[in-house]
């Protein structure tokens, strides 16, 4: 298949956090760079090597873009990206003198024939509050203090959190890009097309699909499961995609099934402080651009289709321990206590995983399985008083307490549209604290299992108070994210402190460098990153690190605040 010619007009420069909205006409010159503008050369006129002449301008070979950098003064036409990913081979960031208005530098730039798209360098804003449009109403994030947490960590890619539950639309454009993906299908660790994704961007339907050079029908991993590019359908037993790029859930279009593991996987992890671009909003209800946030922002979500039957929760559970899953979420409860599910969760801890499901919402205190079991910690759901809900299981044996409903990603069925929607239930309030548990586990990669549980359990509010007839009945109260995450992570993380280990020095100025050129994690929290202070995380934070350490120049700005 041919590879993605080009992700969008406006590109997203450090991944899957600063995608920006190219309707916008004529932005305000607070939101991007004076004096630089990103370009996309069409890939028929490409490669370039664009070289200084005499007078220092920058030449590319192309007479009309040379003759807009002699008019402009363009000193420097930088490539975005080093590596080999052919979507992004065309951007490179133009450098001019910030006399120039940016806007009629764009304009000019993308009239050219040689150009796709051009766009002003939009700043990333770092104040650890997403760009989310629907964020001021995910009360339940503000509630348990998920603000406050982002300040200490956004979450980590080397978390997963398995969601078992029904359809996982993983071409959500608001889940996409915290998709796990298996590259481990393959021995040598690559895909089996060497492009280094699983998912990719489909220019003729405009949608999110599973990457056509990685499917095989092999089961390459040796792991029982062949293409699970990015999970499994334990339902058809099939690969969590379907051929039809219209139809992202096994068997099904997803247009024809519940929403529910949508929303369960958007509260845990959906993309955070980020926009949905004009391409991919054609397939969101009325166009719509504006996205969600997630309670961990860059930890990674495993899609386990299921249906009513056990016997596909037994295998989901199993497939989470064998492909590298930390966290399994269950969304979900039977009435009874099947056989050998308890047997099947403890061998899950054993292994290392840390379980989570909802008490139900039955209204009663009758015991809800999984969540009853020992090793999993049972979530009940409260609203944003810390009030009971009405409907939320209660009993001696839930652990905590969670925010009852939640604005998350979800499908229109009627109109086949991506859409938002607000949803109310305990399977809300156990995506939770498994995004909790994932923002807790980044902070200390080698902690243990019963070590973040812990954290959750012994730092959460307690709501007694608010709960009368309901005392030692709801858990240890309403989880707390801020609390939970200083257990390990006490003191967030020094400007500049770019791997969070408490040290400035030659490790944070790789770990800048892997991130902006490598594709390495990002900082974390990403902030930290930002040492110039000015809303952009680039080559010049670098050099600000290096000019701090050696060359006895100014400390580090904080670009969280």
């Amino acid at each position: 298949m041919k590879k993605l010619s080009s992700l969008f007009c406006f590109v997203a420069l450090f991944g899957l956090f600063s995608l920006v909205n190219a309707d916008m006409q004529d932005p305000d010159s607070d939101d991007y760079a004076l004096g630089r503008v990103i370009v996309d050369i069409k890939h028929e006129y490409l490669p370039i090597t664009p070289t200084p002449n005499g007078e220092g301008i920058i030449e590319t070979g192309h007479l009309s873009i040379d003759s807009l950098n002699t008019f402009y003064q363009v000193y420097s036409f930088e490539k975005i990206y080093k590596g080999q990913w052919e979507a992004v081979q065309g951007y490179f960031l133009l450098k001019f003198p910030d006399t120039f208005d940016v806007n009629q530098v764009v304009s000019s730039y993308s009239n050219d024939p040689h150009v796709l798209c051009a766009s002003p360098d939009f700043k990333i804003e770092f104040d650890v509050t997403p760009v989310d449009s629907f964020y001021p109403q995910q009360w339940g994030l503000h509630k348990i203090k998920c603000p406050d947490a982002w300040r200490h960590t956004n979450g980590s890619p080397y978390v997963v959190i398995e969601i078992i539950d029904n359809c996982i639309d993983y071409g959500h454009p608001d889940l996409v890009h915290n998709m796990w993906q298996n590259l481990g299908q393959w021995p040598d660790g690559e895909d089996m097309d060497g492009d280094g994704h699983t998912i990719e961007w489909d220019p003729v339907e405009n949608e999110w699909v599973l990457d056509p050079g990685d499917l095989n029908d092999d089961d390459d991993d040796f792991n029982g499961y062949p293409d699970d590019l990015v999970g499994w359908n334990f339902e058809g037993n099939y690969p969590e995609y379907e051929p039809n790029p219209n139809t992202a859930c096994v068997g099904f279009s997803p247009w024809d099934v519940s929403d529910h593991g949508d929303h369960t996987a958007g509260t845990a992890a959906a993309v955070t402080n980020n926009y949905i671009t004009p391409e991919e909003a054609t397939k969101v209800c009325d166009n719509w651009t504006g996205t969600v946030a997630g309670t961990a922002w860059f930890c990674k979500i495993m899609a386990a289709r299921v249906s009513d039957h056990y016997n596909q929760r037994i295998a989901a559970i199993a497939y989470g321990v064998d492909n590298g899953a930390k966290i399994i979420s269950m969304s979900w409860s039977f009435p009874f206590d099947p056989p050998g599910l308890e047997d099947i969760i403890n061998s899950a801890w054993d292994e290392g995983l840390l379980l989570v499901a909802s008490a139900g919402n039955q209204s009663s205190e009758t015991p809800r399985y999984p969540a009853f079991y020992e090793n999993v910690i049972a979530v009940a759901g409260t609203d944003n008083n810390d009030v009971k809900e009405e409907n939320s299981n209660y009993g001696t044996w839930v652990d905590i307490c969670a925010p009852w409903d939640n604005w998350s990603p979800g499908r229109e069925h009627k109109w086949w549209r991506y859409c938002y929607s607000e949803i109310g239930g305990t399977s809300i309030s156990a995506p939770f604290v498994s995004g909790v548990a994932a923002l807790v586990w980044s902070c200390n990669r080698w902690a243990t299992n019963a070590e973040v549980r812990e954290a959750l359990e012994t730092t959460a509010d307690n709501i007694d108070a608010h709960n009368p007839g309901y005392q030692g009945l709801l858990g240890s109260g309403r989880v707390n994210a801020l609390e939970a995450v200083k257990i390990f992570r006490p003191v967030p993380p020094a400007p500049g402190d770019c791997n969070a280990d408490g040290v400035i020095d030659l490790g944070d100025i790789l770990w800048l460098s892997a991130y902006l050129y490598r594709n390495g994690l990002p900082p974390d929290p990403l902030c930290v990153g930002d040492v110039n202070d000015d809303g952009i995380i680039d080559l010049e934070d670098m050099m600000y690190l290096v000019n701090y350490l050696y060359k006895g120049g100014s400390a580090p700005l904080d670009g969280c605040d």
